[in-house]
């Protein structure tokens, strides 16, 4: 109608001009724009900013031409190389995200589809993959739900190969069983691998539905049987373990494919897309149709109890006490928004054993959100973080180990702390009216006191980390090392190996890190080394002691046991054997202690007792 074609002029008249105001803001942010006054003392900043910025900015506006001309990798490298990004999957796959309207999405789902030639180059781009996928929510989906949210919301486009596929698709299964195993509604499955089956079926029935049913002749001889509902439903029998897939189910989802198919996206400069003005013309006047009114939008937020006021209103309440003001527009903010930061806090102590980064970060975020429920007197936000606060304590006193200081081992220990109990008090006083500065004081100090003594040592030292880097750097595809952040760089050194069969000793370089023990071979013509085996510590047993027939021998052999391998190493000298089998050993046992203490550490941040199974 007339009215909705003018609407949608006026929208695309607003796109044309957005150019000229992103300029212009621009324009106004340059340093010219800086007072005289401020020059001497900020230009020098903010120029050392704009210059690293505008450094930053030319870098990757080099690689998105790498990886139009030459591919995707070939950026990455590029970027690696410049100090622009890290080698880490963690820290690629976020990239990847931030940037994925800079690249072609057939491209990306290429890369990520990528597999590998060895273990270490496999278990890479597994994390790469796991890393990009995982950042994406599927909960409360049904399989067909979270497929097509992944494949048309995700940024790639699936590639054409069967094994990328398959590799993209395994990722994906794992990722959705975590996020919806047990929701017998819409994950009525008991293994992830069901999930990648059904999701492939899916894949199918909707190419196989939705591809053109004549060829381009229009004759009827290249006309093809479209596959029925009861076709797929039977293709799928004794797929699920313990029985078939509710037929509901199946039927649900191919109901939703046949009237909804998943459109792969498309590249955004691909010369086979075509965009016809009078379809943009129409779909904006659709929108435009289908958009409430402001009356009824207005309307719809009156059933709501948000309370709006104007700065008149304001004036008028408090005067010219600008303090209560703000005082009092905090308050209504933290009233909205608290049980958002402590749903963000929960979250990031489920997962506390597998992201201690994420952790550490929240920590500050508690403190903050603590501090200001105690200064606007809000008693029962101030007890929901405080329980949050014990919860932080209790993890980190599993983490390392030292539960020596709390008083039981169950998730509520901390509640019969001094310190508990005292900023409880003072919030059981504000609920009554009679809690006062100094109670809202020494209630800060004590949590000040209390971060500050939880000392988090999730982040490594930048020493400790910067050796760990470097010696990754010597190990081929050995960027997999970094993704731990717990991870910790020992020692390393030459040892001759005997071959048990052979009984020939070959040098290898031994990498000693805290939870894994790697010796590899030098790379001829390089200064890399290739990594021969991987063997955790967790699982090693060390030997020192050596018959007396030996003895001239045993001074430099280590006898190293583990289930992957047996063998005899030997040191240069009786001193750095030692040496070595004291590290060894200490290592064994941290990582023992690690393991045990990391699995308590989970149980207290999920609530659960330790002593449950």
């Amino acid at each position: 109608n007339e009215t909705a074609r003018d609407g949608a002029s006026t929208i695309l008249g607003y796109w044309q001009r957005l150019g000229a105001i992103k300029k212009r803001i621009a324009e106004a942010r340059s340093p010219k724009q800086f007072m005289d006054g401020e020059k001497s003392t900020a230009s020098s900043v903010y120029s050392g900013m704009e210059e690293n910025s505008l450094e930053r900015q030319n870098t990757l506006k080099v690689a998105f031409g790498i990886a139009k001309e030459k591919g995707l990798s070939k950026a990455i490298d590029y970027l690696i190389a410049c100090n622009v990004l890290t080698a880490s999957p963690r820290d690629i796959a976020s990239f990847l995200r931030i940037h994925r309207g800079d690249l072609s999405p057939s491209a990306l789902g290429k890369y990520l589809g990528e597999g590998g030639s060895d273990r270490s180059e496999t278990e890479y781009w597994n994390l790469v993959r796991f890393s990009y996928i995982r950042a994406i929510s599927f909960v409360g989906m049904s399989v067909e739900e979270g497929l097509r949210h992944l494949l048309t919301q995700g940024g790639f486009r699936l590639p054409g190969e069967a094994q990328q596929i398959d590799r993209l698709i395994s990722t994906f299964a794992q990722c959705y069983w975590e996020d919806n195993a047990g929701d017998i509604t819409q994950c009525p499955f008991q293994d992830q691998d069901t999930i990648f089956l059904l999701s492939f079926a899916i894949i199918m029935l909707n190419t196989d539905l939705h591809k053109s049913s004549q060829g381009p002749s229009g004759s009827k001889k290249t006309q093809r049987k479209m596959m029925t509902k009861v076709e797929f439903i039977n293709n799928l029998r004794g797929v699920g373990k313990g029985g078939d897939i509710d037929r509901e189910y199946l039927s649900n989802i191919y109901d939703e494919i046949k009237e909804r198919p998943i459109v792969l996206r498309d590249d955004n400069d691909s010369d086979d897309v075509s965009v016809n003005p009078e379809d943009v013309q129409s779909s904006i006047a659709n929108m435009i149709d289908n958009a409430k009114s402001v009356d009824a939008l207005l309307r719809g937020l009156s059933v709501h109890e948000y309370r709006f006021i104007s700065l008149e209103e304001y004036k008028a309440e408090f005067g010219d006490r600008p303090e209560d003001a703000t005082k009092d527009l905090i308050r209504k903010f933290m009233e909205k928004i608290w049980h958002q930061f402590h749903g963000l806090i929960n979250s990031a102590l489920e997962i506390a054993h597998l992201d201690p980064k994420g952790m550490e970060s929240c920590i500050h975020l508690l403190k903050y959100a603590l501090s200001l429920t105690i200064l606007l007197d809000m008693p029962i936000e101030q007890v929901a973080f405080l329980d949050q606060l014990g919860r932080f304590r209790l993890f980190n006193a599993w983490r390392q180990g030292n539960t020596s200081d709390l008083l039981s081992h169950d998730q509520d220990s901390f509640k019969m702390e001094e310190w508990y109990k005292t900023m409880e008090r003072h919030a059981r006083s504000c609920d009554s009216g009679s809690m006062n500065k100094s109670g809202k004081l020494e209630s800060l100090v004590l949590l000040d006191e209390i971060v500050n003594d939880l000392g988090f040592t999730l982040a490594s030292d930048g020493a400790g980390r910067k050796a760990l880097r470097d010696a990754v750097r010597q190990l081929e595809n050995a960027e997999f090392l970094l993704n731990d952040p717990n991870r910790s760089f020992i020692r390393e050194g030459d040892l001759l190996k005997r071959a048990n069969r052979s009984g020939r000793c070959v040098e290898y370089r031994f990498f000693l890190f805290s939870d894994v023990l790697i010796y590899a071979k030098r790379i001829q013509g390089t200064q890399k080394y290739r990594i021969h085996e991987e063997l955790p510590l967790i699982l090693m047993k060390i030997v020192d002691f050596f018959p007396p027939e030996n003895k001239k021998e045993s001074k430099r052999a280590i006898q190293i046991y583990h289930p992957r391998k047996n063998f005899l190493v030997f040191c240069s000298t009786h001193e750095e054997r030692k040496s070595w089998v004291a590290d060894l050993r200490k290592g064994i046992d941290k990582e023992l202690e690690r393991k045990v203490a990391i699995e308590g550490a989970r149980k207290a941040a999920a609530n659960v007792p330790t002593g449950a199974s």
